[in-house]
């Protein structure tokens, strides 16, 4: 009999531990997931470390004075078409409204502005008179130019990706509260079951961190080794550098909490064996 309820009270301290951890990994999963790939902040921090702003600005001025030699504008009248800065105000403004699930285009007039002047100087100096064919053509090349910097500006897969974060974030705050209440009620009767022996619960919960850690660090570590995000197919070097910065660092970020989650289940190990070890000699 005796044995009977040994074997019980260690399957049901076993499949605690077990619920515990699957609980505990879904919660951070949950939680890095919202601050790293579903989050505007993350994806603004990796354009940053990804220097995507300095070589977007290199194509868009490549492309704009391309645009202009095209119709006989040399590139050296289109040195500055847009900012840097500028470009990096507008990217940052489409990425944040994207991610509330709207859009918003950059001020069309002012870049507008910056460039008929350039080719509007440029024509006088050449002619002392420009005709209303001329400044309509200028238009023209102005609003073709404007045209291809949103392309450029707009993030191909974001408006749809923004879609699913704003059903992610409607659903994600229920959810966390009913992993974290689930969790701490679990942790709860974990203590209630073994508070009288404290080495027990401390090797229980090594065993929740310890699991916790396997389920969040194995997989994106074998992606981030095995350099499968590198192969990603995408033609835009900006882009690409972006997109692979913004996943390696999501994927970074499930890792450096496995750690943590390894390191407490050690030292919870750690501090079972000693309180045992005390126990046996006392």
């Amino acid at each position: 009999m005796n044995n009977k309820q040994s074997f019980l009270r260690h399957f049901l301290l076993g499949f605690l531990s077990f619920v515990c951890t699957v609980l505990l990994s879904s919660l951070a999963i949950v939680m890095i997931i919202e601050h790293t790939l579903f989050s505007s902040n993350f994806l603004i921090a990796s354009a940053e470390k990804s220097n995507y702003y300095s070589e977007l600005s290199k194509d868009i001025k490549t492309n704009i004075q391309d645009l202009g030699m095209g119709s006989g504008i040399p590139k050296d009248v289109i040195q500055t078409p847009v900012s840097q800065e500028q470009i990096k105000v507008d990217v940052n403004s489409y990425i944040k409204h994207a991610f509330n699930g709207a859009q918003v285009l950059g001020d069309k007039e002012a870049f507008k502005k910056n460039l008929t002047t350039n080719v509007t100087a440029y024509a006088e100096k050449r002619d002392s008179t420009i005709s209303e064919t001329e400044k309509q053509n200028i238009q023209k090349f102005a609003d073709t130019a404007y045209a291809n910097y949103t392309e450029y500006v707009e993030i191909p897969f974001l408006p749809a990706f923004g879609q699913k974060v704003q059903v992610f974030k409607a659903n994600s705050l229920i959810f966390k509260i009913i992993l974290i209440s689930c969790l701490v009620l679990l942790l709860i009767l974990l203590w209630y079951l073994l508070h009288t022996w404290i080495h027990r619960l401390l090797r229980y919960l090594s065993y929740v961190f310890s699991g916790s850690a396997l389920i969040l660090g194995v997989i994106p570590l074998i992606i981030l080794i095995s350099r499968i995000i590198d192969h990603i197919s995408i033609t835009s070097k900006p882009l690409y550098d972006l997109t692979t910065s913004f996943l390696k660092g999501s994927l970074m970020h499930f890792v450096v909490v496995s750690m943590v989650f390894l390191v407490i289940s050690v030292v919870s190990g750690l501090s079972a064996n000693r309180l045992r070890n005390k126990k046996i000699k006392s």
